[in-house]
């Protein structure tokens, strides 16, 4: 999926409200679903564990490991695979999405937010190099549908 221009609009916090991840009993796919701050709550439709979560600040979302972890929840992200010498993810399929169009665009450009100006935390200026580059493209793009393919199986099971 290649366009001509992406324009660089989102955060990776965006993304966070609705999250894929493993579940801990089952390990299949379960769902972290942003509460009220700072509770969220996991369920997972094919063993019914629940539980909710008062995520404790680590200061990011993620925790460094050999697979995405989220900070303060302990849970390893659903939508992982290998790609480059290294592990691609996503949060979720809006996430994936956002991936496809930023790695897919020719043109990559940055606006100012009107509400948070010019920061470095956007989606596209927190990425590794890797993942932009545009030797990588086609081995990113065919990774992002791999993962796009996980998060349709999740929603049908």
């Amino acid at each position: 999926m290649t366009t001509s221009r992406h324009h660089d609009a989102t955060w990776s916090r965006d993304f966070v409200d609705q999250l894929l991840v493993r579940c801990p009993r089952c390990a299949r796919a379960a769902r972290l679903t942003y509460q009220e701050e700072p509770r969220y709550r996991l369920a997972c439709a094919h063993c019914g564990h629940t539980r909710d979560w008062k995520r404790q600040e680590n200061g990011g979302f993620l925790m460094p490991g050999p697979g995405p972890r989220l900070a303060g929840f302990e849970l390893e992200l659903w939508l992982q695979v290998p790609c480059c010498g290294s592990v691609l993810w996503g949060y979720n399929p809006a996430h994936v999405a956002e991936l496809e169009a930023l790695v897919g665009a020719r043109l990559r450009e940055r606006q100012r937010h009107p509400e948070r100006g010019w920061a470095n935390s956007s989606l596209a200026s927190r990425l590794p190099k890797w993942v932009k580059s545009a030797k990588n493209r086609p081995e990113v793009l065919r990774a992002l549908a791999a993962l796009r393919s996980l998060a349709e199986q999740a929603s049908r099971s």
